[in-house]
């Protein structure tokens, strides 16, 4: 069993992100052209497809050194086809962690955001809106349609 050491861990990972990244796109790339050869799907159909090889890719780069019943993970870079320096490597790293927590961060925004509008708002009168509107809302919508309006969305415009 190999023990990572905290200098050789983002080395590990900048490698092997790097090394499974053409992979990634050559998976991508037949994914898409089978998808053109299948023909028109449904949007869902699509959704699943790729969100499968979007889980597929970033899965690539530890499928290599994946053992069942070991929780080791190998730092044998001699079959890696990019090497880079330890100090890169440990920079990359941080970088990507950067923009990952301010990514984060963004998305804890927008939820609070979205549940800010959500409590300051109100059942909308559904009198006001043109009767055509609403059939066609019931009719092309399979589940029951909530409207709500809210004074904040007001102060954005």
């Amino acid at each position: 069993m190999t023990v990572l050491l905290p200098q050789t861990l983002p080395q590990v990972v900048v490698e092997r992100m790097l090394n499974g990244a053409l992979e990634g796109v050559v998976l991508a790339a037949l994914v898409w052209g089978l998808l053109k050869t299948v023909g028109r799907r449904t949007s869902s159909t699509r959704f699943a497809v790729w969100f499968v090889v979007l889980l597929t890719i970033g899965a690539l780069p530890w499928m290599g050194s994946l053992r069942w019943g070991a929780a080791a993970i190998s730092t044998d870079s001699s079959k890696s086809a990019i090497l880079i320096p330890a100090s890169w490597a440990l920079g990359m790293f941080y970088v990507w962690a950067a923009v990952a927590l301010v990514s984060l961060g963004r998305v804890g925004l927008g939820f609070w955001q979205i549940r800010s509008l959500r409590r300051g708002s109100s059942p909308f009168d559904s009198a006001s809106v043109d009767p055509a509107l609403l059939e066609v809302l019931t009719v092309s919508c399979k589940r029951p349609i909530s409207s709500f309006e809210t004074s904040l969305l007001a102060a954005i415009r």
